[in-house]
C-alpha cells in the first residue's frame, strides 16, 4: 500500500465544509499529501456513509453530492470491510474507555493495524490514544 493513506470522516466534512474549524487544517494536510508520488486516499465504505450523511445534514445534500462525485473523479478507494476486521473492530470498541471512539473510529484502528497505510488522515486525538500514527508532515 505504498502512498496510499487512510482516510477519517472528520478529515473529508472538514475539506467540505469551509464553517468546519478544521478547514484550513484539513487543506493544508490535503496539500502534504499531495507531495507524494502518486498518494491514493482510501476509505471505508462506513467513513464514506458517516461522511455523505454528516455532510448533507450539516452543510447541504448538494455538498454530499459534490463529494460523493468528487470521490469518484478523483480516485478516492472505498474499501469493504471484510468479516475479519469487522470483528477486530468490535473487539478494539469493547476495549475502549472513552464513549468519544465510535465503531467507524474503531474501524479504522483494526484498518490500521491491518495494513501498510503511510498514516491516517485526522484531527481525532483518540487516534493517538490507541496506537495509531496520524499523518502529520
Amino acid at each position: 500500500m505504498e502512498n496510499e493513506f487512510l482516510a477519517d470522516a472528520d478529515f473529508l466534512i472538514a475539506l467540505y465544509s469551509k464553517n468546519d474549524t478544521n478547514h484550513a487544517k484539513a487543506l493544508k494536510l490535503l496539500e502534504r499529501v499531495a507531495d507524494f508520488f502518486r498518494p491514493r486516499i482510501v476509505i471505508s465504505m462506513l467513513v464514506y456513509g458517516e461522511v455523505v450523511t454528516i455532510l448533507s445534514q450539516r452543510v447541504a445534500q448538494k455538498t454530499a453530492h459534490h463529494f460523493m462525485d468528487d470521490s469518484e473523479q478523483q480516485g478516492i478507494t472505498v474499501m469493504a470491510i471484510t468479516q475479519e476486521i469487522f470483528r477486530f473492530a468490535q473487539d478494539i470498541f469493547r476495549r475502549q474507555r472513552s464513549k468519544n471512539v465510535s465503531f467507524v473510529d474503531a474501524t479504522n484502528i483494526a484498518l490500521m493495524q491491518n495494513k501498510s497505510f503511510m498514516g491516517l488522515l485526522s484531527f481525532d486525538r483518540d487516534y493517538l490514544k490507541n496506537g495509531i500514527r496520524l499523518f502529520n508532515p
